[in-house]
């Protein structure tokens, strides 16, 4: 497995990672402006609401995050694909 596969992979597992915890805080959040039942209680709707929304923006930062790499290492690659012979090398060979 090359390294940017490698760097790529721990990359997706830790956006992952991020979006999943913000979901699930959104989530517990949710239901604790609903009035139901959750391991955590927040006992102020408004801060919750902003909670939420800053969770929201979280995950939206990491999908955007997510498309700049992708973007990168696309770039990156065709870049490394189609460089330049440099002439001063092989000036001097013979």
């Amino acid at each position: 497995m090359k390294p940017e596969n490698i760097k790529f992979t721990l990359f997706s597992f830790g956006m992952g990672g991020a979006i999943a915890s913000s979901l699930t805080s959104i989530y517990i959040l949710t239901v604790s402006v609903m009035g139901g039942k959750s391991i955590v209680h927040e006992n102020n709707p408004v801060l919750a609401i902003i909670e939420i929304l800053l969770l929201a923006f979280a995950i939206a930062t990491c999908i955007v995050a997510t498309e700049i790499y992708v973007k990168f290492q696309k770039t990156n690659n065709n870049s490394e694909n189609h460089k330049e012979p440099n002439p001063t090398e092989h000036a001097h060979a013979g």
